[in-house]
């Protein structure tokens, strides 16, 4: 039995069981055949939101850091090193739940689209077991009516 692997994508928690989804065989080609596509689409659109969530987190992380660039400069009475103020940034807690954010968003996104990538071998990996069965078909076929 394989572990199913959570992925939470905008506080949306999907539950995904991509080892079982990316099997096949020769006794189910036909099915996973037809199945190939949603699959596709399903981690495909996931990605997709995925890479959303990736710049949305980038991007609410700069706006905060300038919030706290600001703030710290503006309640300091001496002038403060660009690494002073750095390292008070860093070390605001609202600033590393932000980056543990953006972290876990790049993470996601790089799990994604190796799973996706998986499909696109996948549907290669289908359509050559495909070929070789007709063939082999056909070959029996010529043997029996001989």
């Amino acid at each position: 039995m394989t572990e199913k692997l959570k992925i939470k994508i905008f506080n949306e928690e999907h539950i995904l069981n991509y080892e079982e989804d990316i099997k096949f065989t020769e006794e189910t080609i036909n099915e996973d055949l037809t199945r190939q596509p949603s699959f596709y689409a399903f981690y495909s659109v996931l990605c997709a939101r995925a890479d959303d969530e990736v710049i949305d987190a980038r991007v609410s992380l700069e706006i905060l850091e300038a919030q706290l660039d600001a703030q710290i400069r503006a309640s300091s009475t001496v002038k403060k090193t660009e690494k002073q103020i750095r390292s008070e940034t860093v070390l605001n807690p609202e600033w590393q739940v932000a980056q543990v954010q953006a972290n876990e968003a790049r993470k996601n996104l790089g799990i994604l689209r190796a799973i996706k990538g998986a499909f696109e071998h996948r549907m290669n990996s289908l359509i050559s077991l495909g070929a070789n069965l007709r063939v082999q078909y056909a070959n029996t076929e010529v043997k029996i009516n001989q």
